[in-house]
C-alpha cells in the first residue's frame, strides 16, 4: 500500500516538474518575440518607418532634392549637348581640310592636252620630253666670291603667287568718292607642264565663284557672266607674246577650269645650273582678257605661270598614253580677227 503511494507522489512530482520547465520555455518564447518586436519598432524608428509613412515626429521635406537632381539632369543635358556640338566641329573641321587638300587644290598638274602638235611630236620622234614644275619663291646667287658666299648685289630674288592679286581703284561717277575693285585669290594659275619636241607650254587655269562678281564690276555689266568667257595671250620677259594656243574645259567643285596649250613656245630648261646669267632667264607671264569687252594693253589680269630657273620634273610619259585628243579640245581665240593693229604677235 505504502508502495503505491509512493509510486502515485512520484509520477505527480514529475507531472508538476514537467508543468514548470513548459510554463519557462513559454515565459523565454514570449520574452524573445517582446525584444523581436522591441527591436523592429526601434529599426523602423531609426530607418524613418515604413516606405510611405512618415515618421510620427517629423515632416520631411524632400523639394529640394527634386530640384537638386533635376538641376544635375539638365547640366548634364548641356554638357553633352555642348560636347557632341564641338566633337562636330573638330570633324567638320577635319572633313573640309581633307575636301580642299585633295578636291579643291588640285591643279591637274598632270593632265598632258594631247593636241595635234604633240601627237605629231611622238610620232615623229617616237618619245616626247615632258617637264612639270613646282612654282614657288626663291633667291639665287648670280654670283659669288672667292669663298663661295652670294654676293648679294648679284642675287636674283623671284617672288611667286599662284593667286591673283589685283585690285582696281576707281572714281564713283558724279561723286569724289572712289571703288575698289578687288580680283584677289578669284584667279589661280597652276601645274606647269613644257613639252620640248613640240615646243608647247601647258598649265591650268582655276576661276572661282566670286570671280564674275568682280569682272560684272569692272565692266559695269548687266549681268554676272559665266562659262567660257574669258581669252589669253601668253608673253615671257624677252619681248615675245605668244597667241595661238588650245584648251578644254570643266567645272568641279564651284570652280571653273581651263587646261591651257600655248604651241610654238620657247621655254629653254637649264641642264646645268652653274654660271647663269639673269639674260638665261625665262618668266613666263599669262594675260587674261574678258572675250566680249577688253583692251589688249589693260587686261582684266596679268600671272606668272613659269620661271625657267626653277628645276625641272621629268615627267612620265607612260601617265598620259595611249595619245588620244580630247573630244572637247577647242582652239583658243584668233586674235588676228580683231584690231589687227593692236593685236600681239
Amino acid at each position: 500500500m505504502n508502495e503505491n503511494q509512493n509510486d502515485l507522489n512520484l509520477s505527480s512530482e514529475e507531472e508538476n516538474e514537467k508543468k514548470d520547465l513548459t510554463r519557462e520555455a513559454n515565459a523565454q518564447k514570449q520574452e524573445a518575440a517582446q525584444a523581436a518586436d522591441e527591436t523592429r519598432k526601434a529599426r523602423e524608428s531609426f530607418e524613418g518607418g515604413d516606405v510611405g509613412v512618415e515618421h510620427p515626429h517629423e515632416e520631411k521635406d524632400t523639394s529640394y532634392m527634386d530640384a537638386y537632381v533635376e538641376d544635375k539632369k539638365n547640366k548634364l543635358s548641356i554638357g553633352k549637348i555642348l560636347k557632341y556640338i564641338f566633337y562636330g566641329i573638330v570633324l567638320f573641321v577635319f572633313i573640309l581640310s581633307i575636301y580642299r587638300i585633295f578636291v579643291q587644290n588640285r591643279d591637274h598638274a598632270d593632265y598632258l592636252v594631247w593636241t595635234e602638235e604633240a601627237m605629231q611630236a611622238y610620232e615623229e620622234n617616237g618619245k616626247l620630253t615632258v617637264w612639270t614644275q613646282e612654282m614657288s619663291s626663291f633667291t639665287y646667287a648670280m654670283e659669288r666670291d672667292e669663298n663661295g658666299i652670294p654676293i648679294k648685289e648679284n642675287e636674283y630674288v623671284y617672288n611667286y603667287s599662284p593667286f591673283s592679286e589685283r585690285e582696281v581703284i576707281r572714281p564713283i561717277e558724279g561723286t569724289i568718292k572712289t571703288e575698289t575693285i578687288s580680283f584677289r585669290g578669284v584667279y589661280k594659275v597652276s601645274g606647269p607642264m613644257y613639252i620640248e619636241e613640240s615646243k608647247q607650254f601647258i598649265f591650268t587655269f582655276r576661276v572661282n565663284r566670286t570671280a564674275n562678281e568682280s569682272l560684272k564690276k569692272l565692266y559695269n555689266l548687266d549681268t554676272k557672266p559665266s562659262g567660257d568667257i574669258y581669252i589669253f595671250t601668253l608673253e615671257d620677259n624677252k619681248g615675245n607674246t605668244y597667241t595661238d594656243y588650245d584648251y578644254v574645259t570643266f567645272t568641279e567643285n564651284s570652280y571653273y577650269f581651263y587646261r591651257i596649250v600655248f604651241n610654238g613656245v620657247d621655254y629653254p630648261f637649264f641642264k646645268n645650273y652653274l654660271d647663269v646669267k639673269e639674260e638665261d632667264i625665262f618668266e613666263m607671264k599669262l594675260n587674261i582678257f574678258y572675250k566680249d569687252l577688253y583692251n589688249v594693253l589693260s587686261p582684266v589680269d596679268t600671272m606668272t605661270v613659269g620661271n625657267n630657273l626653277i628645276t625641272p620634273d621629268k615627267y612620265d610619259l607612260d601617265d598620259a598614253l595611249p595619245a588620244k585628243k580630247p573630244a572637247d579640245l577647242k582652239e583658243g581665240y584668233d586674235w588676228s580677227k580683231e584690231y589687227p593693229e593692236e593685236s600681239p604677235q
